[in-house]
């Protein structure tokens, strides 16, 4: 559990039931990846810009469709438990939900059937693989992952059983798996 002050532990396992107790700052957010805590800090404007640019799109592609569209803050509960002993707790900057039983006051319960993340530079190589194995495990279907630096995408299509991603350059358009006609022009998200 937190502490009595209501801040983090790191030195512990920490749960939902933690995560929702802790008093942050204004802007300051954390996701839990296997009880692990992870600062997740406010996006920098071109990070912010392309979240704007990708969640338009989407959303007005999705707009007449019984799907759901989020962006960044929406609480994900991956592997979520009634007694609120989960302990992965993801804040992703974009999440499509097809189904939207899940859908619950704290944000969504369970794996969402697409999520897309703009890497910043505060992201570890361990954090961002824990994450990766997190999502393919609680059975996420899509997962995309841009890079602002390098403008380019990764997918990993884990409901098709790809093992290996695929990479996309800024000059190149990618296709939403989910979706027969979602294809977004990754020149228009890296655009500034």
């Amino acid at each position: 559990m937190a502490n009595e002050t209501g801040s983090i532990d790191l030195n512990k396992h920490n749960t939902y039931a933690d995560f929702k107790k802790w008093n942050l700052p204004e802007g300051e957010r954390y996701e839990l990846i296997n009880g692990d805590v992870y600062l997740k800090p406010a996006p920098e404007a071109y990070h912010q810009s392309i979240i704007n640019k990708l969640y338009k799109q989407m959303s007005e592609f999705l707009n007449e469709k019984s799907v759901k569209v989020f962006s960044a803050p929406f609480t994900v509960r991956l592997f979520f438990k009634e007694d609120e002993s989960d302990d992965t707790v993801v804040l992703p900057d974009i999440t499509i939900i097809c189904d939207p039983a899940n859908c619950a006051p704290e944000g969504f319960r369970g794996a969402p059937d697409f999520i897309a993340e703009i890497l910043s530079a505060s992201v570890s190589a361990i954090e961002l693989d824990e994450k990766i194995q997190s999502y393919q495990n609680a059975g996420v279907r899509e997962y995309w992952l841009l890079d602002p630096i390098h403008k380019s995408l990764t997918i990993h299509n884990f409901w098709e059983d790809i093992i290996f991603p695929k990479y996309y350059k800024s000059t190149e358009s990618a296709k939403v798996g989910l979706f027969e006609d979602l294809i977004i022009p990754l020149g228009s998200l890296f655009s500034e």
